[in-house]
């Protein structure tokens, strides 16, 4: 009778080691999301914040007419960079999360390659504007900031190397400089009394700073990455990157979509005005897309042959973006209108309007946003690619019927809705393909119970501002929400 007794104890004794170490190893999870994702949201916080004021300062000194073409010609180049990027950067991201030295002799290969694509990037984006015959100073814009598209595709390699081995101090650091470079370098320019153009200048400056900062930190890690020509590798490389490079467009051109919409249909004042509301609207996407910067490494490892973990792992992180966008969501609406209106000159009235708009859609916004971020952990993109593309092309449609007759307003409208059908189809193909063993009602549960009383509470009396009311309402937000967190907790995995 002893062997049997000593294997049952020796049985009980395994067990509580496991258990405990689990829940260590579940803890210091925990812990290092936090920090990753704390670190990147602070700094870009910070970084936006800083920026957003002297965006605000930039657009009282050029007014709501030059501020929009600037804008434009902003997005527009953003939209070229990522046609020239054609997946390579998120190509080799997937490559050097699984394999460094794999990731590394991708990127030695495709950087000449990408450079290439850049300047022919510079080229096309030169020529669109030409051919559709915008005005002189529009041109202008463009033959100056389109320089520094050499400089985020350098960027862009250098930082998936360092997100794939979840190096987030140097991203986050490289962040804030490419802020204060801007800003700092801004900031001279209108001191100086300098015009739009001298302005641009200050664009490519501080992507050559960010680019220089980023190549510091991968050379910090012995990472070396020495250029060679492999049209091999290139030609190999290009049918898998592929549905990046079309998931990726496709997501920059909704991003953007509206405010090109606009400057087509109407420029001067309501460009202006969509611009600066669409600029509040990014900075408040930092959250969600901080999230997903730092469970990207960890989605892509999980996408092969672990959906149960994947499925726990989706809930969780699900639940903490719905908490928190729907915190973010009142705060916008509510004290973000107001603030703006405040803050910038009368040639800018009727924003608070778009503020409202924008901020009432921002948690299906972030749910998106977080979609993605797990679907392009996945090895097979073809499914992906079709549901980007559809709903792509429903916030086209959405813009088309909407934006013409509405002008501003319509923008902010057609962002709305398509982000509401964005995040409500993305979530359903998230289960149905990835997690159908995570309980998203479950996991929404906190989030739609806190907010109820909240809404009615801050919003009873309409757009009037109560600060007593509001902060009421906040805290009775954030109370319930931990409450419930706490009581109907999700499993994590390790």
């Amino acid at each position: 009778m002893l062997l049997p007794n000593l294997s049952r104890e020796n049985y009980s004794t395994t067990k509580t080691l496991l258990t405990r170490a689990r829940r260590r190893i579940t803890t210091s999870m925990k812990m290092r999301f936090f920090t990753d994702v704390g670190l990147i949201l602070f700094v870009q916080l910070f970084a936006k914040l800083i920026n957003f004021i002297y965006i605000i300062y930039l657009a009282r000194y050029v007014g709501a007419e030059d501020f929009g073409y600037l804008n434009l010609v902003l997005s527009v180049i953003i939209i070229f960079d990522a046609v020239g990027d054609i997946g390579m950067t998120r190509f080799m991201l997937r490559e050097a999360s699984i394999d460094i030295e794999r990731g590394r002799a991708f990127a030695a290969a495709l950087l000449p390659f990408r450079l290439s694509l850049a300047a022919a990037a510079n080229a096309l984006v030169m020529l669109f504007f030409w051919t559709f015959d915008f005005q002189s100073i529009v041109l202008q814009l463009v033959a100056v900031i389109a320089f520094s598209l050499y400089f985020t595709a350098l960027a862009s390699f250098l930082e998936a190397l360092l997100q794939s081995r979840s190096h987030f101090s140097n991203i986050s650091f490289a962040h804030l400089c490419l802020a204060l470079v801007q800003v700092g370098t801004g900031a001279v320019v209108i001191a100086m009394k300098g015009d739009i153009l001298v302005i641009a200048v200050t664009f490519v400056i501080s992507n050559i700073v960010y680019a220089g900062i980023l190549y510091r930190g991968v050379c910090q890690l012995g990472i070396v990455v020495w250029p060679r020509r492999d049209l091999a590798v290139v030609l190999s490389a290009i049918p898998k990157a592929a549905p990046y490079a079309l998931i990726f467009c496709l997501f920059i051109v909704s991003s953007r979509i509206e405010l090109i919409m606009l400057g087509w249909f109407h420029s001067g004042q309501g460009l202006g005005l969509y611009s600066i509301a669409a600029r509040m609207m990014d900075a408040a996407a930092v959250a969600p897309l901080a999230v997903g910067t730092v469970l990207s490494p960890r989605f892509i490892q999980l996408h092969d042959n672990r959906h149960s973990e994947l499925a726990d792992l989706y809930a969780w992180v699900f639940r903490i973006v719905l908490v928190l966008s729907v915190l973010g969501a009142i705060l916008g609406t509510e004290l973000g209108a107001p603030i703006m209106t405040f803050l910038l000159s009368r040639s800018f009235a009727g924003v608070d309007d778009l503020i409202l708009i924008l901020f009432a859609v921002y948690p299906f916004a972030a749910i998106y946003y977080l979609n993605l971020a797990l679907l392009l952990g996945a090895g097979e993109q073809r499914p992906t690619v079709v549901l980007v593309m559809l709903l792509v092309g429903i916030q086209i449609l959405c813009s088309l019927m909407i934006i013409p007759p509405l002008g501003a307003e319509g923008a902010a409208l057609a962002f709305g809705l398509s982000m509401v059908i964005a995040a409500v189809v993305s979530t359903i193909f998230v289960y149905w393909k990835y997690v159908r063993k995570a309980d998203l009602l479950y996991a929404s549960f906190p989030a739609v119970v806190a907010v109820l009383p909240t809404a009615w509470l801050v919003f009873r009396n309409g757009r009037e501002i109560d600060i007593e009311r509001d902060i009421a309402g906040i805290l009775l937000y954030c109370a319930i929400s931990l409450l419930l967190t706490w009581r109907f907790k999700l499993r994590i995995p390790t």
